[in-house]
């Protein structure tokens, strides 16, 4: 599963294990008007772990942290920040 943004379309790509191989990711949009989308990453000791994060160290992810920003003009432009952080199960 991939995120991006694209123009203000947040867009969601997922692709299904078929037991040989990824078959051909299906995207989506799934949110409108976001101004900005972020990632932060940390290891086990909530050390950050610089993006883009390198192949070899994506198994020391233990937690993301995902910053989104929507913009909709009510009268006047209105913002709303939303930041999750995200625990990496099984790991």
């Amino acid at each position: 599963m991939s995120f991006q943004l694209s123009g203000t379309q947040l867009v969601r790509s997922l692709a299904s294990w078929n037991g040989i191989a990824f078959g051909a990711a299906s995207t989506g949009v799934i949110a409108e008007g976001v101004a900005t989308l972020s990632f932060a990453y940390f290891d086990g000791s909530n050390a950050s772990i610089a993006a883009p994060v390198a192949s070899a160290s994506l198994g020391n992810i233990r937690r993301v942290t995902i910053g989104l920003v929507t913009s909709h003009t009510l009268g006047s432009q209105v913002t709303f920040p939303l930041t999750v952080d995200v625990r990496i199960r099984n790991s």
